[in-house]
C-alpha cells in the first residue's frame, strides 16, 4: 500500500465511529494516521481483511464531519493490549469534495513548511493559473467552456482553492469543484487537455519534477467531480442557469 500512496501520510488523533457493511450499530475508534487515500485507527472490533465499512468523521476544526465508504486492507491485535484492541488499516472507495478538500490541506500543512511555501507561493500559484487558463480561453475547443465567465475571476478562486489544498494559511470558502462544474460537459478528452496544458505551464514556471508531479496529482485527485462520460450527469447550479456542452471543432 505504501508504494501506491500518492499523497502523504501523517500522524492525527481523533475520535471516529465505524459502521460495518449495511449493520445501523457504530463502534467508536481512535485516528492513528491519516492520508487522503485512507487510514489507520485502533478498535475493539475485529474487523475481515476486504470487507466494507463506514468511517465516520465527527466535524472538528480539521476534518469536517462526512462519512466514507471503505475496504479493511488489514486488521491485526495490538501487541500487549489486556483489552483486545485491533489495529486496523482501511483503504476509502469513495471519497467527495469535501473530504478531499480537508484531508489535502491536512497532509500538505508539513511540518517543515507547506506545499504552498515549497511551490514558491502564491505569486507562482497565479503565474502559472494565468498562463493556464489564457491557453485555455484561446483553445478552439476549450474556450467554449468559458461562456460568461471572467478569466480574471476563474483565476483568483484557482489561486485560492490551491492554497487550501496545498496547506497554505488560508481557507478556501468557494463552491467545491463538483457544485461549481456541475453545469459543465467535461468528458475524459477535454479533462486530458487541460492536465496536458497545465503540466505546459508548471514546466514553463521552472518548477522542480517533484513539485510538478505533486501539483498534477492534486488536479487529478479532483476529476472524479468533475469529469463526466454522459452529458445526463450535467446538472444546473441554479435557475435559469445553461448546461454547457461544447462539441470538439
Amino acid at each position: 500500500m505504501d508504494n501506491q500512496r500518492k499523497f502523504p501520510r501523517i500522524e492525527f488523533r481523533q475520535s471516529i465511529s465505524i459502521a460495518v457493511g449495511t449493520d445501523d450499530s457504530e463502534s467508536k475508534a481512535e485516528i492513528e494516521n491519516l492520508t487522503v487515500e485512507g487510514v489507520a485507527f485502533t478498535s475493539e472490533l475485529m474487523l475481515e481483511a476486504g470487507s466494507t465499512i463506514f468511517v465516520m468523521f465527527p466535524g472538528s476544526d480539521e476534518l469536517n464531519q462526512n462519512e466514507v465508504m471503505s475496504e479493511v486492507i488489514r486488521c491485526q491485535p495490538m501487541d500487549g493490549d489486556a483489552v483486545s484492541r485491533f489495529k486496523v488499516v482501511a483503504h476509502f472507495i469513495e471519497i467527495d469534495d469535501g473530504y478531499l478538500m480537508d484531508a489535502l490541506k491536512l497532509v500538505h500543512r508539513g511540518k517543515d513548511g507547506s506545499l504552498f511555501d515549497q511551490m514558491g507561493g502564491a505569486p507562482v500559484l497565479d503565474a502559472v493559473h494565468k498562463s493556464l487558463y489564457g491557453k485555455m480561453f484561446a483553445h478552439p475547443w476549450l474556450k467554449g467552456m468559458f461562456k460568461n465567465s471572467r478569466q480574471d475571476a476563474i483565476v483568483t478562486i484557482l489561486n485560492q482553492f490551491m492554497e487550501h489544498v496545498m496547506g497554505g494559511g488560508k481557507t478556501y470558502e468557494g463552491k467545491a469543484p463538483l457544485a461549481a462544474h456541475k453545469h459543465l460537459y467535461i468528458t475524459p478528452q477535454i479533462s486530458a487537455l487541460r492536465r496536458d496544458l497545465l503540466a505546459e505551464c508548471l514546466a514553463e514556471a521552472g518548477l522542480a519534477d517533484e513539485l510538478k508531479e505533486k501539483w498534477l496529482r492534486i488536479d487529478q485527485a479532483f476529476e472524479q467531480s468533475i469529469v463526466k462520460a454522459d452529458p445526463k450527469q450535467c446538472s444546473t447550479r441554479f435557475e435559469g442557469d445553461e448546461i454547457l456542452i461544447v462539441p470538439k471543432p
